[in-house]
């Protein structure tokens, strides 16, 4: 037989909520992330730092979004702009420059 034992794959979610989850997560994380948007007490730069990533790469999205949840005028700018800039520099730490060194053993 070799069957899986019925546990795998089937944790449960821990307390963490990880922003570069995929799926049903994602439109909880937008939620929450549109909500702290509204609320004039998050600073910007705290927001630039927790823009989900489904977001950052699909700008007609968060457009979309914008429109759909009546933020601001000032903070949807903002925002536009941040994302822009995101995607014209890149994602900074996109795991290629690990691959640049090899170990040769002769």
């Amino acid at each position: 037989g070799g069957s899986l034992p019925s546990s795998f794959g089937g944790g449960s979610w821990s307390g963490v909520v990880n922003l570069r989850t995929s799926g049903s997560m994602s439109s909880f994380i937008v939620d929450s992330f549109f909500g702290m948007v509204k609320d004039a007490s998050v600073t910007r730069e705290t927001l630039a730092n927790v823009i989900p990533q489904k977001l950052s790469r699909d700008i007609p999205k968060l457009i979309d979004e914008i429109l759909t949840r009546h933020v601001p005028l000032q903070r949807a700018t903002w925002l536009i702009k941040v994302l822009v800039r995101i995607n014209l520099v890149g994602h900074g730490s996109s795991s290629s420059s690990s691959s640049s060194y090899h170990n040769h053993h002769h």
